[in-house]
């Protein structure tokens, strides 16, 4: 698994939280509303990164331990 695919996992994982629904709805409408470029989301995702930094390295540790073969 490339650390791509990892991501990918662990944002999929993440979105189906409840700690994360909330915040990722109310920032995906107003970034609908607002019609904004996909550098907009990109910035959602490295805020919530930085918010969220211990959730996700526990995630990418998990998910490097899963597939490690």
């Amino acid at each position: 698994m490339t650390p791509v695919e990892a991501d990918y996992l662990i944002e999929t994982r993440l979105k189906r939280t409840s700690q994360f629904e909330g915040t990722i709805a109310k920032n995906e409408n107003i970034w609908k509303l607002k019609h904004d470029t996909k550098f907009n989301l990109t910035r959602m995702w490295t805020s919530l990164r930085k918010r969220y930094n211990v959730e996700i390295e526990a995630y990418r540790s998990y998910y490097y331990a899963c597939n490690k073969e």
